[in-house]
């Protein structure tokens, strides 16, 4: 496949010419389109992180986690308004955190009896799933209390004592390490994404602790973060429709949450829990001197999403309070909306929320945050007017899969916008086999096709339209019958899990960016309407309900497909 980004580039100019800057008279189509035009390659990576793009992660990075010693609460550098907001976030986190009794609601032992180890690496795994970071490697962890904390978690059941005492005996103890392991993954072309590889017990601590912070989220603020980017996208929707809301990005967020911010806003007993499960050093590559780590999680902590949802949606929620802006709507639905670092507030106390922000150490992204005007942008969705003109992002095209997902993108972009792009289609068209395949189907396995566009197909006994698409292998592990034999207590477990399938070690749903890849190419039978849409698929590259996402695909199909 012989595919070339300017190639690319030079034929969505032809579809859609040399888009100017757009303003708030502008229409919805001249929006996307400028949209289009200017991030559509803007992620792409050939999979590759050069030695320049980590440096220059990594030297930010740095930078970044300098900037964390210098947090200090000065009153005479601050407004009124921002003391009071921050003293009052300081009390909403007591209240949240305290029971009747004066007891803390959190606590090192609950967070273990809800840990988990997470999709990704641990420091000193043989690999990635729960059978080899749980009982076949030697189990890490920043301090030897991590695994009493553990096995007091595992007490109750005899099946995981048997197999922890079993892993103890093949694989020794415990490794206690220093911290961190740092690494980096492709972004673009400039700089790679930071991220860090957490000790075993470690991470399962940082979980289960990452579990009772989303109770909270969800008794004190009605923010579940398993369903919140619908809801976040609703709230930009609303906010260019009648600029009520506005949205507001940070700038690495993650890496901004100071250690002393957190010792002076959080009750100690849950700054000092945090604080034991984290890792304190990071080993950078190519360095031998350990790096001290200056923020009370990172990329890659299995708390960090859930505590700097709530520590945004406080500092939100205290706002609200202390300015008498309305917390819940006519519906007592609340009127502010938080995902990590995706903020959503009322347009009346946008300012307010910025310095109350930026006094806590973070930094708004400004190219990114919307107050004024009719454009939004929040979890992913990007609105003008109510118009939904998010961009298609290229992230990579190294194999078919790659080609199909964009031209299914281009074609509902195409669709929804009545927008030709019969250049950039046919081009991409040109570097695959066309293969139809209906519209429920991965994205990666062809060319959505309606109904109507359909060619003779052919039909098995049953009616069922038959059909060849690239299919994703799934890279199976073996789990061997002496593997088996030797840890069988926890080969059960790992089936129980789900993490073992039919003596397989069953791989992620969904691979990583930085995974490679394959595909075969398979046939298969639909046994459904060809152009249904089920429910779980709206949320991906679809925008609507069943009946629109069917109109904007025959229209996208239409504008570019047919000749």
């Amino acid at each position: 496949m012989s595919f070339s980004n300017e190639d690319l580039m030079n034929h969505l100019v032809k579809d859609i010419g040399h888009t100017k800057l757009y303003g708030d008279n502008s229409s919805a189509k001249h929006v996307a389109c400028y949209l289009l035009q200017r991030n559509l390659t803007k992620k792409f990576s050939d999979n590759t992180t050069t030695e320049a793009a980590h440096k220059a992660a990594v030297d930010k990075f740095k930078l970044v986690n300098e900037a964390q010693k210098c947090w200090l609460f000065d009153p005479d550098r601050l407004s009124s308004d921002v003391q009071d907001i921050l003293q009052l976030a300081r009390r909403l986190f007591v209240q949240q955190t305290t029971d009747s009794e004066g007891f803390s609601k959190l606590s090192l032992n609950k967070a273990f009896n809800l840990g988990d180890v997470g999709p990704g690496a641990s420091v000193g795994a043989k690999s990635n799933d729960i059978l080899s970071k749980l009982f076949m490697s030697k189990l890490t962890a920043t301090h030897p209390t991590l695994l009493m904390l553990y096995r007091e978690a595992i007490f109750n059941n005899t099946r995981w004592k048997s197999a922890e005492l079993m892993r103890e005996i093949e694989c020794g103890k415990l490794k206690v390490v220093q911290g961190s392991n740092l690494f980096t993954v492709p972004k673009d072309t400039e700089i790679a994404r930071v991220a860090f590889t957490e000790p075993t017990l470690n991470m399962w601590g940082q979980l289960g602790y990452g579990d009772l912070i989303n109770k909270l989220l969800v008794r004190y603020h009605s923010i579940d973060i398993r369903n919140q980017p619908p809801i976040n996208s609703w709230f930009a929707r609303a906010g260019s429709l009648n600029q009520r809301f506005g949205t507001i990005d940070l700038q690495s967020a993650s890496d901004t949450i100071g250690l002393h911010f957190c010792e002076w806003l959080l009750p100690p007993k849950m700054y000092n829990d945090l604080c034991f499960l984290r890792s304190k050093y990071a080993r950078v590559p190519g360095e031998r001197k350990l790096l001290e780590l200056h923020m009370i999680s990172t990329m890659g902590n299995g708390f960090t999403f859930p505590l700097q949802t709530l520590i945004f949606a406080n500092l939100v929620l205290a706002t609200y309070i202390h300015t008498r802006t309305p917390v819940y709507d006519v519906f007592n639905k609340r009127r502010y909306g938080v995902f990590g670092d995706d903020i959503i507030c009322d347009s009346s106390v946008y300012d307010l929320v910025i310095q109350v922000l930026e006094a806590s150490g973070f930094k708004p992204n400004l190219n990114k945050s919307f107050n004024v005007g009719r454009f939004r942008e929040s979890c992913g969705t990007d609105y003008f007017a109510g118009i939904n003109v998010r961009a298609v992002y290229l992230k990579k095209c190294t194999v078919d899969a790659h080609v199909y997902s964009l031209i299914n993108r281009l074609l509902m972009w195409s669709g929804r916008h009545h927008v030709s792009l019969l250049h950039t289609t046919n081009y991409l068209r040109s570097l695959v086999q066309y293969r139809p395949i209906p519209l429920d189907e991965d994205q990666t396995a062809g060319i959505y096709t309606p109904r109507q566009f359909l060619t003779a197909r052919k039909r098995n006994v049953h009616g069922h339209y038959m059909y060849k698409c690239l299919q994703r292998v799934k890279r199976l592990e073996a789990v061997s019958d002496e593997i088996g034999s030797r840890y069988f207590h926890g080969c059960v477990l790992s089936s129980l899990h789900g993490s073992i399938r039919d003596h397989n070690i069953v791989p992620r749903d969904q691979p990583r960016e930085e995974d490679i890849v394959e595909y075969k190419v398979v046939s298969r039978a639909w046994p459904l309407s060809w152009d249904h849409v089920s429910d779980h698929r709206k949320m991906g590259i679809y925008s609507g309900d069943a009946r629109t996402t069917c109109e904007e695909l025959r229209l996208g199909y239409f504008l570019n497909m047919v000749s």
